[in-house]
Parts: structure tokens; C-alpha cells; sequence
């Protein structure tokens, strides 16, 4: 005969992984979008879930970029693999031998700081080939303002990124750097959210 089933330990369990994930109960989880695809959905996450989130596509990009399985990265950075499968799985490849790769390319929503028409922001990305591009030219441009990068390494950023300008003026990205400027404030975070 069969065991009848106990709903509140099922009940427990799924506000138990909800937790996990961000959120302070399995309710608040399943109003929120899975996979936000602009700063305002991502916006709807619960600070908590935005951290655990992050953490998740941390596993993603170190896998990728160092040639890693993701159980690798994850267990590099310390994040269990229900959460990335849970926050990132449509990043994840085919398995082979109980280890999982990463897609070429997903379309998973990333937030990067970016110095784009005359300020720096978060720019939403749309997806990981996003995501890398404008850390690059965060990179060149923080580099620079720090005397870091040549200005021919300047030069060599893309005029625009996601249809607006990429600063480039190295008398405005010094002005950035040297003021402060490039670490984006809480207002431009919260403007990508909005």
C-alpha cells in the first residue's frame, strides 16, 4: 500500500529551496520573474534573490571563461548547483560524465557598469556575448582613468554599445576617474531598474 503524502513537508521543502534561491517563501518565488529580461523585471527580485541570482551567473561566466565544468565553477565559488540550475539553466549545456558545460551563448539579463554618452551607468545586457563586451569597455575605460591603458586601447573601443555613445573623450574619463566617477552610485542602479 502506498504511503499517503505529507504535504506539509512537502510545503517545508519548497519554501525551504525557495529560500535558498533569494525569496522568503515559495509564494514570493513563484510572483517573481525566473528570468528577467529588462532592469525593471529584474527590479521585481528581492535584494536577497538578486544576490543569489549573481552568484549563479558568477558560476556561469568563470565556467566559460576558464574552460570549466559548471559543477567545477560552482564548487570553486561555493554556490550549490540546484541554485545555478534553478537561476541560470538555460546557460547550461549537454552532460557528459555527470558534468555540465555551458551553451556558446544564453540570453540571460546581466547588469554591467558602463561609461556610455557622457556618464556611467548599468547597462541591462541581453545576454553573455553582451555581458563581455561591456565589461571590456568598462575595463579599457576604468584602466584608462586610472592610467592604466594606453589611449590607443581607447581608440579601439566600438563607437557605440547598445545604441548609445561609448565614452571615449580621455578628458572626461580622467574627469570620471578622478572624481570618483567610475564606480557606479546607487542612482544609477537604480535607474536601470526603472
Amino acid at each position: 500500500m502506498a504511503r499517503p503524502r505529507d504535504y506539509s513537508a512537502e510545503a517545508r521543502r519548497r519554501n525551504e529551496l525557495a529560500r535558498e534561491r533569494g525569496f522568503r517563501s515559495y509564494g514570493a518565488q513563484r510572483a517573481a520573474p525566473r528570468y528577467p529580461r529588462s532592469g525593471r523585471e529584474y527590479g521585481r527580485l528581492p535584494e536577497d534573490a538578486r544576490v543569489v541570482r549573481s552568484d549563479a551567473l558568477r558560476v556561469i561566466d568563470l565556467a566559460d571563461r576558464e574552460g570549466l565544468s559548471v559543477q567545477q565553477a560552482a564548487s570553486r565559488l561555493g554556490v550549490p548547483m540546484r541554485t545555478v540550475r534553478y537561476w541560470a539553466g538555460e546557460a547550461l549545456g549537454p552532460s557528459r560524465h555527470g558534468r555540465s558545460s555551458v551553451t556558446e551563448n544564453d540570453d540571460l539579463m546581466r547588469l554591467r557598469p558602463i561609461a556610455l554618452d557622457g556618464r556611467l551607468q548599468f547597462a541591462p545586457t541581453a545576454n553573455r556575448r553582451e555581458a563581455r563586451e561591456a565589461t571590456h569597455i568598462f575595463d579599457v575605460q576604468w584602466r584608462y582613468a586610472h592610467g592604466r591603458a594606453t589611449r590607443a586601447e581607447l581608440d579601439r573601443l566600438p563607437r557605440t554599445f547598445m545604441g548609445q555613445r561609448v565614452l571615449k573623450d580621455p578628458d572626461q574619463l580622467l574627469r570620471l576617474g578622478l572624481a570618483g566617477g567610475l564606480v557606479p552610485g546607487v542612482e544609477d542602479y537604480e535607474e536601470a531598474l526603472s
